[in-house]
C-alpha cells in the first residue's frame, strides 16, 4: 500500500464488478430508482474519500519534511555565500 498513490486496482475492481453485466446481475431501468446502484455509489464515494485522505496525509507529511529541511538549510548558510 503506497501512501502517495491511488489504489487503482482496488477502485478498478470495484467499478468493474459493479458495472459489468453478467449472469445473476439485474439490469437497471433508466429513470428508476435502484437501491443496488445507490449502495455502489455510496461505497465508491467512501473509497474515493479514503484515497483522498491518504494522499492528503502524504502531501502534508512531505510538506513538513521540506519545511524542516529548508529550516535546517537556512540556519546553516552564511549571508556572504552568494
Amino acid at each position: 500500500m503506497l501512501l502517495d498513490n491511488l489504489e487503482y486496482d482496488e477502485i478498478k475492481h470495484q467499478i468493474k464488478s459493479n458495472t459489468t453485466p453478467g449472469p445473476g446481475k439485474a439490469v437497471s431501468v433508466p429513470g428508476q430508482g435502484d437501491a443496488t446502484k445507490s449502495k455502489f455509489e455510496s461505497e465508491l464515494y467512501d473509497v474515493f474519500c479514503d484515497q483522498h485522505g491518504r494522499i492528503l496525509d502524504f502531501v502534508k507529511f512531505k510538506a513538513g519534511e521540506i519545511e524542516r529541511r529548508l529550516g535546517g538549510w537556512e540556519g546553516s548558510t552564511s549571508t556572504d555565500a552568494c
